[in-house]
């Protein structure tokens, strides 16, 4: 959902100490960071779609969604990557995030994702994020 999508967005781009924790304020990406993107930076994308849920009559009453955040770091420790994560939260959960269209009734941080690393020319890269339900009403 494109109102949603943009929402979460402009929720991370404006906080300023998420900015402060960034190589550099608006290194924030949807769905994957460029392949010139500088660490630590932040990917936000749709992890499962909209999910309609109906009452007994009547068209869709609500829609879920699932999102990831996460904070990416690189270098000998995954505290970049960790602070990200924990700024991200303060920012979406539980936010009155200003969507356009349908109304939302919540965004609340669902679960952790399983931390992972990977490595690249020796250096390793950390992941660390969180699943936000999001529920709108259509």
């Amino acid at each position: 959902m494109d109102s949603v999508r943009k929402a979460i967005g402009e929720a991370l781009v404006e906080d300023e100490a998420l900015a402060a924790l960034l190589s550099k304020p608006g290194e924030i990406h949807h769905d994957k960071a460029p392949a010139d993107a500088a660490y630590p930076y932040a990917i936000f994308r749709l992890q499962s779609p909209e999910r309609p849920s109906w009452t007994m009559q009547g068209p869709p009453a609500f829609e879920e969604m699932l999102w990831l955040v996460k904070g990416v770091c690189r270098g000998l420790d995954a505290e970049g990557a960790e602070d990200i994560n924990t700024r991200c939260a303060e920012i979406l959960n539980d936010a009155d995030l200003e969507i356009t269209g349908p109304s939302l009734r919540f965004c609340l941080r669902e679960s952790g994702m399983p931390p992972y690393s990977e490595d690249d020319s020796g250096e390793t890269i950390y992941h660390r994020g969180s699943l936000y339900r999001v529920v709108v009403e259509p």
